[in-house]
């Protein structure tokens, strides 16, 4: 059924409406633990045509995710989609656009939804599903969280939606691109590949029995898939290897996992993740199974949603919140299952029809909404704090002066890349550090940027002769987001983010920020 006017017009309605929400929570900068992996990647590739460096200086600030490779370069855990396409607006217009990729994702993976809704069930079961997914308030936050599960989403509905063109008007290269954003989903998170079987199966079952559109698909998938091979070998020497290898990251999934955590994993899915999309979705998807007609449908959902769940339930990261992140591209599937047995339900019962959609609707937007807001005003609350420290030293300190700050601060300013920044090194004393960062500023700018409490333990950096001016201070926020944190013991690490008022080691509170520069005399 052709889609009509009016349905497409409230779809983009809605997915414009959703970026206009986001936008309202936006602030240009990073603060979550993974975002540096992929922002410094996305510079990197911006400014270098590599996703990899070679530090200039022994104390040059190294993010957490950056791990030494081969010809002492270093290469991130994390794999490069999503750098290699901020990249383009960060060239183009700065590391602000290059922020902006996450959120627009998002909206248009909305509206992605619901041409795949339409093409599956129709127009209005289309929209059905794309409004329970812009209440999700965990897709929501990660729109804005600077990690790279978004992107994946629009790429899994994406390609869903051009096998589904496909499928009712062939076309060899429609079926490129749906084969190529299959295959970027790898590239994008390594561990989306176990996406791919279930894709690649119900992309040959639908199409038509053309060798040249089934081809054409598979030399899309085929495409990035080999591209990332390569960069694999030349970053880890094996076509195999990803970033996670030098962490040992493949190896932290097990059954005895699975068993501690399978219960709490699956109560967290319905409570905070999926909502109630999932248990409208699983009642959803047993019904397409039931049918012929739909049971490759319902063998997609399940195909891709169970392995990936199990897949993260099996992770030795004991379950937390957050940990449904990892789950975000199925959210999509649970909300078109979720409209596919509100449609059928309907059908059998008319008379229940306004009944059943507005309770769906209502019920998903009380779950979604409300903590939807928290969570992005708090994110955009973090943020700003950071924008604020990078615009004093936008106005203060000339690029390429060489910037010592809390890592909470470098993590974000190693993403606007410019200054260098100096961070000590875990197995150098104080001494080496400040002899190291004055060799490597030489006779250029060096700045300090902390509180005011922490400023004496800078004078190191000093040689004889030189002294700090102050030149500048920034508030980090303008009111407590929450109520204030217990005192923390004497000498406690504070290398990790530990509580909703702190990006890693730096705490958000009414200490103001104190920026000092390097004088002579």
């Amino acid at each position: 059924m052709p889609l009509s006017n009016r349905s497409v017009k409230i779809a983009a309605a809605l997915s414009l409406a959703h970026f206009a929400a986001l936008l309202c929570f936006f602030a240009p900068a990073i603060s979550t633990p993974d975002a540096n992996s992929y922002f410094a990647q996305t510079r990197l590739l911006a400014t270098t045509g590599a996703a990899s460096f070679v530090p200039e200086s022994p104390v040059q600030f190294i993010g957490p995710h950056w791990r030494r490779g081969s010809g002492g370069r270093y290469y991130c855990t994390h794999a490069p989609g999503l750098p290699a396409v901020a990249a383009v607006p960060y060239r183009l217009f700065g590391p602000t656009a290059a922020l902006l990729v996450s959120p627009i994702a998002a909206s248009l993976t909305l509206f992605g939804l619901f041409l795949l809704g339409a093409a599956w069930l129709g127009a209005e079961w289309g929209l059905l599903a794309a409004a329970l997914m812009a209440a999700n308030s965990f897709a929501n936050e990660h729109a804005l969280f600077g990690d790279a599960h978004t992107l994946a989403a629009f790429l899994l509905v994406w390609s869903l939606v051009l096998v589904e063109r496909c499928v009712r008007k062939p076309s060899p290269l429609l079926a490129v691109a749906a084969g190529a954003l299959a295959g970027l989903l790898p590239a994008v998170r390594y561990p989306e590949a176990v996406f791919l079987p279930a894709l690649a199966v119900y992309a040959w079952r639908s199409m038509p029995g053309s060798r040249g559109q089934r081809g054409a698909a598979l030399a899309g998938l085929l495409l990035p898939l080999v591209a990332l091979a390569a960069r694999n070998h030349a970053a880890y020497g094996a076509i195999w290897r990803t970033g996670y290898a030098a962490t040992g990251e493949q190896s932290a999934f097990g059954l005895w996992f699975l068993a501690r955590n399978a219960v709490p994993f699956l109560l967290m899915l319905v409570a905070v993740g999926a909502g109630p999309a999932l248990l409208l979705g699983a009642v959803g998807v047993r019904d397409l199974w039931r049918r012929p007609e739909t049971r490759r449908r319902a063998q997609l959902i399940a195909g891709i949603a169970v392995p990936t769940t199990l897949l993260y339930a099996s992770y030795y990261w004991p379950p937390d919140p957050q940990s449904m992140r990892f789950l975000i591209p199925t959210f999509f599937l649970y909300a078109l299952a979720a409209a596919c047995f509100l449609e059928r339900y309907v059908r059998e019962r008319p008379d229940r029809r306004r009944a059943a959609l507005t309770a769906a609707l209502a019920a998903a937007a009380l779950w979604g909404l409300p903590r939807s807001f928290l969570t992005l005003a708090h994110l955009k609350w973090t943020n700003a704090a950071v924008a604020r420290a990078t615009a004093l030293l936008d106005a203060r300190a000339e690029r390429g002066a060489v910037v010592v700050a809390p890592f909470g601060l470098q993590q974000h300013l190693d993403f606007v890349g410019r200054w260098r920044l100096a961070a000590p090194p875990r197995d150098a004393g104080p001494e080496e550090f400040a002899a190291a960062a004055r060799s490597w500023a030489g006779t250029g700018g060096l700045y300090v940027l902390a509180k005011e409490k922490d400023l004496r333990g800078y004078d190191a950096l000093l040689a004889p002769g030189e002294r700090f001016d102050r030149i500048g201070e920034t508030r980090l926020v303008d009111a407590p987001f929450f109520l204030p944190e217990p005192p923390e013991p004497e000498g406690a690490e504070r290398l990790g983010p530990m509580g909703p008022d702190r990006i890693f080691d730096l705490k958000l509170d009414a200490e103001p920020l104190v920026l000092l520069r390097r004088v002579r005399g």
